[in-house]
This record gives structure tokens, C-alpha cells and sequence, in this order.
């Protein structure tokens, strides 16, 4: 036989159980591909399987010739009746553990690629020759009764989500405030950071104003107490493409700049260079203008 003809054969019959017919249960090594589908809850998909009756992923063998994207979305579309999207890596699997007896006294050596993916669209239809239902679970109620061999898969998904859900009750900077002593400092400063820095004014009230930076938010308040003062608060700091530039411009609108643009090396490991330059804004505040190289 050729080559093309032991790939038509292994399609019809798939390739496990054309080996089988040669080897009954003896072990054999196979290639496992899982994936994690996960909804806009943030629950998992498990499959309540037919041979057993315990709470898996979705996932098979992979046949001749496909590659691991294509085994999973063949066993996702075969098992659940879905669609799959983009794919990330999860996990790889391999080692003693994934050594499996099947109910019918069939044994494989399975190391392989296990997936997970938030994107999916279809409706789901259980293969009633594998599985008997399909649901989703959210990390904090799983079922008691998982697949042995999926356990450590769904478990570590789990615990990740847990330690994602423990960081994300920060999500990052939202603004940071100033305070204006009087309304000519109010505008001032409104003018320095939309007009001359270009920054866009997302919102305003009588005594204030939030301007977007990019990746945070500048507050501003015309109700400040009437005097400068530096507090624990150093800088703020623009990331910019052009440092020369933006001091160019702010030196033409009469601004000092305390320190001129120049090329640092910050003496980390590894080591960062970077160009930067200081100004002092309409309230005193001090601005760095930072360039990454």
C-alpha cells in the first residue's frame, strides 16, 4: 500500500482503531489534543462522557496527518457540534500519568497539546456515541466526578482563574488629579495638556476636567487651595516617540525645561535604554517626556 492509501484508510476507519485490529489492547502511543472552551462568564465546558460517566474536556487523537489545531477543532465540531475561533496553548501533557486504561482494556500512552480558547459559535449537539451531556462550570462548583486524566487539566484551569480574578481587582492606573489654585491656572493647565500636548478632553464640570492620555486619565480642578506645594507624588510621566520634539514645543510656548532631552541607560538586567527630558507644567508640576529605544 501507498502512503495515499493508508491515509484514506485511516479516514474512514480512523487510525486507532485500524491499529487496534493488529494489536487488540496492547499499549500504543497516540497523540492527545484538548481544548478549554470558556464563555463571557468565564465558565468551562465539560463533557459528561459515555464510557464512564465523569466530567471531561473535549478532546481525541489526532489522525494522520493533522495538525494540532485541526484535531481539536474535528474533535470539538464531532463531540459538541461547535466552532472554535483563535486557539492559545494551555498546557503540554506528557510523562507516566498519561498512560490510560480505557473501560474496554485498551491502553495508550497519550502526551499531547491541550488548548483553550474563548471564542466558539454554533449550538451544541452531544455525540450521543461519546458523550452525554454537555455544561458549562464555573471554577468555584465543578463536579466531584472528573475524568481522571483531565483532573490536573481542569484543576489548573481553575487555579489560574483564581489567581487572574485575586489581580484583577486592580485593573491598572485610571488618572491622576491636580489641583489648580485659581482659574487662570485652570486654564492654563487646560490649554498646556489639550492645546499644546494634544491630549483629548473626555469629559468636564463646573470646577474640573478629565483628559485622556492614552493608556490613563488627567484630572483637573480649578478648587485647589491657592498653593503649589511638591508632594510625595515625583513626576508624571508621557511616553513619546519624538522626546526633541515635544520639548521644541514646549519650549516655544514658554515653559522651562529643567532637564534637555538626553540618552540614558537605565542599569537593569537587561540593561534599558532610553531618551528623556524634563519640563515643569503651567502648575509646577514636573513632566518627563520618556522615549523607549
Amino acid at each position: 500500500m501507498q502512503i495515499e492509501d493508508y491515509m484514506e484508510l485511516y479516514k474512514k476507519g480512523g487510525y486507532i482503531r485500524e491499529m487496534r485490529k493488529h494489536v487488540g489492547h496492547a499499549p500504543i502511543l497516540t497523540c492527545a489534543c484538548g481544548v478549554i472552551v470558556e464563555n463571557d462568564k468565564g465558565e468551562i465546558l465539560l463533557q459528561r462522557r459515555q464510557d464512564n460517566g465523569c466530567w471531561g474536556i473535549i478532546g481525541g487523537a489526532m489522525e494522520m496527518g493533522e495538525s494540532f489545531e485541526e484535531t481539536v477543532r474535528r474533535e470539538t465540531m464531532e463531540e459538541s457540534g461547535l466552532s472554535l475561533g483563535k486557539l492559545e496553548v494551555f498546557q503540554l501533557i506528557s510523562g507516566k500519568d498519561h498512560i490510560i486504561e480505557y473501560p474496554n482494556g485498551d491502553i495508550c500512552f497519550g502526551p499531547g497539546i491541550i488548548f483553550i480558547t474563548r471564542e466558539f459559535w454554533g449550538e451544541i449537539v452531544s455525540d450521543p456515541e461519546e458523550v452525554m451531556e454537555h455544561r458549562f462550570f464555573a471554577r468555584t462548583e465543578l463536579p466531584e466526578s472528573l475524568n481522571g486524566f483531565d483532573r490536573d487539566i481542569i484543576l489548573e484551569w481553575a487555579e489560574r482563574k483564581k489567581k487572574a480574578e485575586d489581580r484583577s481587582l486592580i485593573k491598572g492606573l485610571h488618572h491622576i488629579s491636580l489641583k489648580c489654585g485659581t482659574e487662570e491656572d485652570f486654564q492654563k493647565a487646560k490649554s498646556f495638556y489639550i492645546d499644546l500636548l494634544g491630549f483629548r478632553e473626555v469629559r468636564s464640570w463646573p470646577e474640573g476636567t478629565m483628559i485622556d492620555f492614552g493608556n490613563g486619565m488627567l484630572e483637573t480642578f480649578s478648587n485647589g487651595a491657592g498653593i503649589k506645594t511638591k508632594g510625595a507624588l515625583r513626576h508624571i510621566a508621557f511616553a513619546t516617540d519624538d522626546v526633541d520634539g515635544v520639548i521644541e514645543k514646549v519650549k516655544n510656548a514658554g515653559y522651562e525645561v529643567f532637564i534637555e532631552p538626553k540618552d540614558i541607560v537605565i542599569a537593569s538586567d537587561p540593561a534599558f535604554p532610553a531618551r528623556m527630558a524634563f519640563c515643569h507644567g503651567p502648575l509646577g508640576e514636573e513632566i518627563e517626556f520618556f522615549q523607549e529605544k
